[in-house]
């Protein structure tokens, strides 16, 4: 409230004070509305000190901060910089949360309190407190603003960042989206008028060069909604059923935006004219390619709230195959290998793919959360995998003769591979094919690789089937000859999987 005042405000919002944690109906309205409420505040203040709320704001009141050193001698003034404000906010507990994970990327303007010092941030400029020297510009209409380079933000860092495996994924997503307007217009903007169903009567298609700018503009805004999530999801929660509460800010955001990318209980998919049905596959194996990554410590925790298919029902960090290169959800990149693809919504009605995510209007009005995915799977049997006597572990596991990605970056599904195939062998597992994947396209260069997306799921004693874990096998390619499948044709089995 002091900080208020002195900013010569007149109204401070708090969501726990000012939302009714009692009143579920008043909750559930006020967090669907946070995308408005953060993004159109003058200023969110943030306390990146401390172990919790109680602590207060350094520097004001009573909340001790450290000193800064100023020592002036012969005219000059030298003075001691606080650490970097970046990664001293990194290493807080309000980075930590999950629900601080919107009051990063939604508001217009961000105070930030450290316990070093305060540093403010917008879409166009960024000031540290601990270099000072503005204030002391005698006339400051004389000085070329214009020209000030803007120093790194909590949301743009031209540097590096400190975890190394999220640095070269998401600098060109975190150099962006700290002020989405000018992101989705420049992502989307040219083509918007083929994402909107301006293809009428809907059964003319789209010409060969609009259909590649469409594919490009889904695959961008797959590799954009898949990098949001894989920062999220290194949060914690102290309640499971916020996985996608905490969350929804950012979501009902896209969903609202003049281009939406909609998601299914957290899945992203873009709503698709009737003529464009041919990428709704796309989209679907896509969009169920995700797996926990290396940043795990231990196996991922289900969260019961949530269906098994998405990201949203574990607890741990994930990422999706390939979601590094803007061409992951690309007819030229990737195979889906699943056939017969529908989803279930919560009243019971099987649809297919196509006729499910199909547009629908209003545009930023999600269909009802699907309680399940009906698809036609190839089976990876257990006498395709195979490693060495003694040699307990992943890295050490062969499919078919190609290398297995677990614990390297990915989170294996068990602690040991022995533990994997004996679960296959008794019938309780099962490992399904679902796709494949070129680095460098339908025509890939000697040394890419080549992935395959193998999904693992556990059959319950009605016939379903729930996700436990997922394999990628990588191979390198000698040459641009396109290498064999993974199963041949003719060995192929097929399982019909309801996976909830």
């Amino acid at each position: 409230m002091q900080v208020t005042k002195g900013l010569g405000y007149r109204y401070l919002w708090v969501d726990k004070y000012c939302i009714d944690q009692r009143n579920p109906s008043e909750k559930a309205d006020q967090i669907g509305k946070m995308d408005l409420i953060y993004s159109n505040a003058e200023l969110v203040i943030i306390a990146a000190a401390g172990p919790d709320e109680r602590y207060g704001l350094p520097g004001v009141g009573s909340t001790p901060r450290f000193t800064q050193q100023v020592v002036r001698f012969n005219g000059i003034t030298a003075l001691n910089t606080a650490p970097n404000p970046i990664a001293v906010v990194y290493k807080s507990e309000w980075w930590r949360r999950g629900w601080t994970f919107q009051e990063c990327l939604l508001p217009r303007r961000r105070l930030i309190f450290t316990e070093h010092e305060s540093f403010f941030e917008c879409s166009c400029a960024n000031w540290r407190e601990s270099l000072g020297g503005v204030e002391h510009i005698a006339d400051p209409r004389s000085v070329a603003w214009d020209d000030w380079v803007p120093w790194m933000t909590l949301l743009r860092t031209e540097g590096h960042l400190p975890f190394q495996q999220d640095s070269r994924r998401t600098r060109a997503l975190l150099s962006n989206t700290h002020h989405f307007g000018p992101l989705i217009e420049a992502l989307y903007g040219p083509i918007r008028h083929c994402l909107r169903g301006v293809f009428q009567p809907k059964d003319t298609r789209p010409n060969a060069r609009q259909l590649e700018r469409i594919e490009d503009a889904l695959a961008r805004r797959f590799f954009h909604f898949s990098n949001l999530v894989s920062r999220y999801t290194t949060r914690v929660l102290t309640n499971d059923a916020d996985s996608l509460r905490a969350v929804k800010g950012i979501l009902v955001f896209l969903a609202r935006s003049p281009y939406p990318t909609l998601n299914i209980a957290g899945l992203p998919y873009v709503p698709l004219d009737h003529s464009l049905r041919e990428f709704a596959e796309l989209e679907t194996v896509a969009a169920l390619s995700w797996y926990h990554d290396e940043r795990n410590a231990s196996l991922p925790r289900r969260r019961p709230d949530f269906p098994s298919w998405t990201w949203a029902g574990w607890a741990g960090s994930v990422r999706w195959l390939r979601s590094e290169h803007v061409h992951m959800a690309s007819r030229n990149s990737m195979t889906p290998r699943l056939r017969e693809l529908a989803l279930e919504s919560a009243n019971g009605v099987v649809s297919s793919a196509p006729d499910y995510l199909q547009i629908r209007e209003p545009l930023d009005n999600c269909p009802d959360s699907a309680v399940a995915f009906h698809f036609e799977a190839p089976l990876v049997h257990v006498d395709c995998f195979s490693f060495a006597q003694g040699h307990d572990h992943w890295h050490d596991v062969r499919v078919r003769g190609r290398k297995t990605w677990a614990e390297e970056r990915a989170r294996a599904p068990t602690e040991t591979p022995t533990e994997f195939v004996q679960r296959l062998k008794d019938g309780s597992w099962s490992c399904l094919w679902v796709s494949d994947h070129f680095e460098g396209g339908q025509f890939p260069e000697p040394g890419s690789e080549y992935f395959s997306f193998l999904l693992v799921v556990e059959w319950r004693e009605d016939g379903t089937a729930t996700r436990t874990g997922a394999l990628f096998l990588v191979s390198n390619l000698d040459t641009t000859v396109k290498p064999a499948a993974l199963i041949p044709e003719r060995e192929v089995q097929w399982a019909k999987v309801r996976l909830v």
